[in-house]
Order: C-alpha cells, then structure tokens, then sequence
C-alpha cells in the first residue's frame, strides 16, 4: 500500500486532495528538500488559493502586490488598494491618481524606499508633482539679451568715436571748430573760408 499523497504500481506518482485534483486550478507536486520526498501538495494557479485551489482571491503575489487588501464582499475578490497605488494587482505606483498623467507628464511615479510613491521629476521641473518649471532658462535667455545689448550698444560708440578721428585727421579744422566754436586762423582754409576772406588790396 503507498503512502499518504502517492498512487500508483509503484507509487511513484503524487496524488492531492479535491475533485478534480487541485479543484483543476492548479497542480500536485512533490517537491524535494533535503534529499527527501515531501508529501504532495497543490500548487495554485494565478488567483487561487487553498490547500485545493479551490478559494478564488484576488490579483497578485503576494494577494493585491502586498499593497491592499482583498474584498470579497461583493461575491467577485477585487482589490481594495492602499493610497498611492492602483491597477488589478496594486502593482502601479500613482502619485496623484493618475497612473497614466501622474506628476503632470514632467517625471515618473517611483516608489520611495519608505516604500510610498513619490515624483522623480524631469530636469527643470519640480514640486511634489512636478508643476513647477524651474525659471533657469528664462534667467538665461534674459542675461543674454541684455549681454547682448550691451556688446551692441559698444560696438555703436566704438564706431562713433572711430568716425570722428578719422573726419579729424582728414580735415582738421573740423575739430578744432568743434572744439573752440571757431576756425583757427593757422589750420588750412576749406573752402568756406577762401569765399568769406576780405580780397587782396593792391
């Protein structure tokens, strides 16, 4: 006769309890520890449970991911998730809700390691759902616009000052007019001069 658990002409093969066996939602196996047979047991198929794999639970392994707790009040086992978690299984992480717009499409729902979800946010983006758009770019565009009035604004006087040097050097009495309010009688006479000139006497 064979053991408890073993069937057959040699009874080599595992027998489990329930009709069919395993309730048909799973399968017997004799797992070996320590070089010795243990007896048959089933091994339940996803969302079964029970020495006969005959109590249908809820989604996840552990049941609900370990994140909720399985409600079974309304006759179909359904996970009721802890705060911070969602889908079939409370396997997703949601930081605000909304699995699939969560932390404002700026970053990524990731659980922390004190194991609540929290928002890893994208570069230049911050808060606790990632909202808030850092203004280091803005800052930068600003600098550089008054950077590059500036250089803009040295570049004209640069040219100015240029321009009347060389008017100077070509004609010289321009600057000492500018300079006195009249024309020096020593500097070269332009043309203006020779026309108002008192004539020669002879």
């Amino acid at each position: 006769m064979c053991g408890s658990g073993w069937v057959g002409l040699d009874c080599n093969t595992p027998y489990c309890t329930g009709q069919p066996i395993c309730s048909g939602h799973g399968s017997c196996v004799s797992p070996i520890t320590n070089a010795s047979v243990v007896e048959p047991t089933c091994v339940c198929d996803d969302r079964w449970a029970g020495a006969q794999c005959d109590r249908f639970t809820c989604a996840g392994s552990p049941v609900c991911s370990g994140r909720g707790s399985c409600d079974v009040s309304s006759g179909t086992p359904v996970c009721s998730c802890s705060a911070g978690f969602t889908a079939l299984d409370c396997s997703v992480p949601s930081c605000d809700g909304e699995p699939l717009h969560s932390c404002s499409g700026h970053g990524q729902c990731v659980v922390a390691a004190g194991g609540a979800p929290r928002c890893a946010c994208d570069s230049n983006y911050s808060g606790s759902d990632c909202s808030d758009e850092e203004q280091f770019l803005s800052g930068v565009v600003i600098a550089l616009i008054v950077v590059g009035a500036l250089v803009g604004l040295v570049i004209v006087c640069a040219c100015s000052i240029y321009a009347y040097k060389r008017s100077v050097n070509t004609h010289p009495h321009i600057g000492q007019q500018r300079s006195t309010g009249f024309f020096d009688p020593i500097a070269p006479k332009s043309r203006s001069n020779r026309i108002f000139s008192a004539p020669n006497r002879p």
